[in-house]
């Protein structure tokens, strides 16, 4: 993880793919708060090399928990200023509280709306450039199943989207289109379903989508690349993430031909 914004307040963080977010992570020892700053970059080095998934939250304490204002930091209750997350395997910023008024503010962003901006592989063509999914999302199964559905006693979601570029894989000639996805609302997996349901789910999803990683993929191919809010001045922020801060998936878009979209027009997206 690394800062894209800090204030007194606020920070945007940018998760890379494998830390998780999931509430209330075990492991994270509140007397991290009290390392010397060395004994803090070996404890993330130490997070880093662990198998499984780390806690985002373990870095917000070792990162920023010393300072004796960042009180959210230390403060379990308000998950470490955790306040809307991302998919373990998707990368991108997110908005956390540094302070506990930071972590209230951020959670009455949330609420209000955040600007969320998405790259996203699909399988497939897509029929038209751009367009908008207004299907309802059922998250009633989700603490057992661990997916949302579409259906009709789900709540209102809205996802906009607009092709950037078409690939296709040089061996197979299968193909694929980069996507660039605006979510209107926050629901959970919104973006995976919405995409599910227009018959493009995203490249690398087992939840939502074939349960196959295609070769030059190694992940879900899902980036959040803007983000934008109000700070606690009621100033305008926005901060990006080009998918170069993703490299993995990147190299992944090299690995496929361009065959059409802004690609062909010196975007300077990748690909063969």
């Amino acid at each position: 993880p690394r800062l894209l914004y800090e204030d007194d307040d606020l920070a945007v963080v940018l998760k890379p793919a494998g830390w998780s977010c999931m509430p209330q992570p075990k492991g994270v020892d509140p007397a991290w708060a009290k390392l010397k700053p060395l004994a803090r970059r070996q404890q993330v080095g130490e997070l880093l090399g662990q198998p499984a998934a780390a806690p985002l939250q373990a870095w917000l304490l070792l990162h920023f928990g010393a300072d004796p204002n960042n009180d959210a930091a230390r403060d379990q209750a308000s998950d470490r200023g955790i306040a809307h997350r991302l998919d373990v395997d998707a990368s991108g910023p997110l908005l956390v509280g540094k302070t506990l008024r930071g972590y209230e503010h951020a959670r009455k962003q949330i609420a209000a709306g955040l600007v969320k901006d998405y790259l996203a592989l699909v399988h497939g063509s897509l029929e038209v450039e751009r367009g908008e999914c207004h299907a309802a999302i059922d998250a009633s199964k989700y603490a057992e199943t661990k997916r949302v559905c579409i259906g009709p006693s789900g709540q209102p979601a809205t996802t906009v989207w607009e092709v950037i570029a078409e690939y296709e894989e040089p061996e197979s000639g299968e193909r694929f289109t980069l996507l660039n996805c605006r979510m209107v609302t926050l629901r959970t997996h919104q973006l995976r379903v919405h995409l599910q349901h227009l018959g493009h789910p995203l490249v690398g999803d087992k939840l939502y989508g074939d349960g196959g990683i295609p070769s030059f993929c190694p992940r879900l191919f899902l980036h959040k690349m803007r983000i934008g809010f109000f700070n606690m001045e009621g100033h305008a922020a926005f901060e990006a993430s080009s998918l170069q801060c993703a490299p993995d998936l990147w190299r992944a878009l090299g690995r496929l031909r361009k065959v059409g979209g802004m690609a062909m027009m010196g975007c300077g997206a990748p690909g063969l």
